[in-house]
């Protein structure tokens, strides 16, 4: 058996367990939950003995696990998370500023607000030689994050810049306008039908208003649901 079903299984039966102890015993967790476990055992061994044959699967489940993995592997690091979760924040943030102070932290913040803006402000005209989310100061292109703002007044894309350029204002004017801030009409949803209007506009236009290809975001086209969930990324355990 997998680890993964191993682990499934063992935290759903400790989940029933405990909700029986929680509905009926309310007996102290983990009295209660090998209480229930213990009884849950002897009654499939009551079971086996009344010819019911819940003891073979029951035999044969638990020789399919191995412990040593689920335990060692697996539970002890669920252990160790939900032990983490009982520390007292608000203790541990007070003991972090002692080493961290707020000056430091709005500093960094700052510093990579600045980053992010320098690193989208080509990609707004259109300039898109450095691939998005890319954060180096050394990009892929031989250019660095400063070269890159020069070399953007040489390439500046006319259907792009309109669409990025409006859109800012267009967010800056929705939460400055109280009309527009209270409405229930979100403003990042405008943005997005005024950038596809646009687009379609653009199209019929053609040069210089058309936004290449390149520009757009690639979504893989699937023929079948098999295709699609192959695209979704899982787990590896």
């Amino acid at each position: 058996m997998a680890l993964i079903h191993t682990l499934t299984i063992l935290i759903r039966l400790a989940a029933l367990f405990s909700y029986v102890n929680h509905r009926l015993l309310k007996l102290p967790m983990t009295i209660g939950l090998m209480a229930v476990a213990l009884g849950f055992s002897l009654t499939l061994l009551a079971l086996g003995k009344l010819s019911f044959g819940v003891e073979a699967e029951a035999q044969r489940f638990i020789g399919a696990i191995d412990f040593n993995e689920a335990l060692m592997h697996g539970m002890l690091g669920f252990l160790l998370f939900a032990g983490a979760l009982h520390v007292k924040l608000d203790e541990l943030a007070g003991f972090i500023a002692a080493f961290f102070p707020s000056s430091v932290i709005k500093g960094l913040l700052a510093a990579i607000g600045v980053i992010l803006i320098l690193k989208q402000i080509p990609h707004i005209v259109g300039h898109d030689p450095d691939p998005e989310g890319e954060m180096a100061f050394f990009q892929p292109d031989f250019e660095t994050t400063f070269s890159e703002l020069i070399r953007m007044f040489g390439d500046f894309q006319l259907g792009a810049s309109i669409i990025g350029l409006v859109s800012i204002a267009l967010l800056v004017l929705w939460n400055s306008w109280k009309p527009l801030k209270e409405s229930l009409f979100p403003a990042p949803l405008a943005v997005v039908l005024f950038g596809v209007g646009c687009s379609l506009w653009f199209e019929q236009l053609g040069d210089p208003w058309l936004i290449k290809p390149s520009h757009f975001v690639q979504v893989p086209v699937t023929s079948d649901m098999a295709e699609l969930f192959q695209l979704l990324p899982r787990p590896d355990f």
